[in-house]
């Protein structure tokens, strides 16, 4: 096959201390949503083996990973070693004034999964503040997938010093009529919270300001990280806003008892918190944490009606609940999905995981478009068909998925 050319922009040299990178289709849908709605103060960079993917999306840096712009076909090994044949590439990009990188990414399926460990080496091997923030499949996408994220999760883990993960599958808890297109969209709002809750804490002037070596302090070599925000009015305002953060339903399995460090930036409108406020919140934050080491920062922002804070918890020890938490997931049954009213079967059999297979290894450009069976009929179940915009009901029962 003819070597394909694929430029990419090097931003220039005044570039913000901080990068975002999308890598697979998960994460460069994600970033593509951060760039529409905006995050001061970063530069963005996608990243992907499929160059019809870095072509459609509007972000200007971009990285072919490999040399055959055809994508993975879901398997990890192949990205893997795209990102690592793109190694030069990557780190030229990361290389140009970059103190932290956020990457974000899909895990489960190939790109995402395989590259983002390659690229959170890089960055960590440049003595860049490396932070993850990744999601795992929704139950219905299958069992291989899942166990391919745990995998790519851990490879992840060695090589960043932060890492969030956000649970996709805690959405049918919290929203079990939810259509999948709404989902993803929910999925990337919650990234776009993540990101942008961290970038501005640095990027953006306080009252009493955040820098980078805070954040550095707070994130380095931590782990896994517990990051939320939350926004209140009215009466015990303060203390509401941090409960929120403190428990937001899909930012972490984690529970903040036992962190060591916590980082608070509060915002607010032309209610200016009192220092009675200030004090309640860190006194709540130390009794919750077990006295961890606060440090916080705040500033106005004059379209707030009430009190927005950002928290980000780290240096959690191996016994927290994200281990335990991690093993209940994988301990649920990926052949069913019971909504509390009715159970949902998702069974496969090994005829259909051939087929799956035998597609999944074919170039991208083949495969676009097609969808293939991923269960047999079972009289009574309610099934999807998953396509890049809607949610419907399959034909004959049958759950697809559609393949690109």
């Amino acid at each position: 096959m003819e070597k394909q050319s694929f430029e990419f922009i090097l931003p220039t040299s005044e570039s913000p201390i901080i990068k975002v990178m999308g890598i697979g289709g998960g994460g460069c849908n994600a970033v593509k949503h951060m760039f529409d709605k905006g995050i001061k103060g970063v530069d963005f960079v996608i990243c992907n083996t499929d160059v019809q993917v870095l072509e459609s999306n509007p972000i200007p840096t971009k990285i072919k990973l490999g040399e055959t712009g055809l994508g993975a076909g879901s398997k990890p090994e192949i990205a893997k070693q795209a990102a690592e044949d793109s190694s030069d590439d990557i780190s030229k990009i990361l290389k140009n004034n970059t103190k932290m990188l956020f990457i974000t990414a899909g895990m489960g399926g190939g790109t995402g999964t395989g590259a983002a460990p390659v690229v959170a080496k890089i960055a960590k091997e440049l003595n860049i503040l490396t932070v993850a923030i990744v999601t795992t499949p929704f139950m219905f996408e299958g069992n291989i997938r899942y166990q391919q994220a745990m995998t790519g999760i851990d490879e992840l883990r060695q090589n960043v010093d932060a890492l969030l993960v956000i649970h996709n599958e805690k959405l049918f808890d919290l929203y079990p009529e939810l259509k999948i297109s709404n989902a993803f969209s929910i999925v990337d709002d919650i990234l776009l919270t993540a990101a942008k809750g961290i970038a501005e804490i640095i990027t953006v002037p306080g009252v009493v300001n955040v820098d980078f070596e805070d954040v550095k302090t707070v994130m380095k070599d931590s782990g896994i990280a517990l990051m939320g925000t939350g926004y209140a009015e009215g009466e015990n305002r303060a203390i509401k806003s941090l409960e929120t953060a403190i428990h937001s339903p899909l930012l972490s399995e984690i529970s903040i008892t036992g962190a060591q460090n916590v980082l608070l930036y509060i915002s607010y409108g032309s209610d200016e918190l009192t220092i009675r406020e200030f004090n309640e919140m860190t006194s709540y934050l130390k009794n919750e944490t077990g006295g961890a080491n606060v440090i916080w920062g705040n500033s106005f922002n004059p379209e707030l009606n009430g009190v927005q804070v950002t928290i980000i918890a780290t240096g959690f020890n191996a016994n927290n609940s994200t281990i335990n938490a991690n093993k209940n997931y994988e301990n649920k049954n990926f052949n069913s999905l019971n909504t509390g009213e009715e159970k949902i079967g998702y069974g496969r059999n090994y005829k259909d995981e051939q087929e799956l297979e035998k597609l999944e290894n074919e170039p991208a450009y083949i495969r676009k478009g097609k969808k293939i069976n991923l269960n047999a009929p079972t009289s009574g179940n309610i099934t999807v068909k998953i396509n890049k915009n809607n949610t419907t009901i399959g034909e004959n029962n049958y759950l697809y998925k559609h393949v690109d």
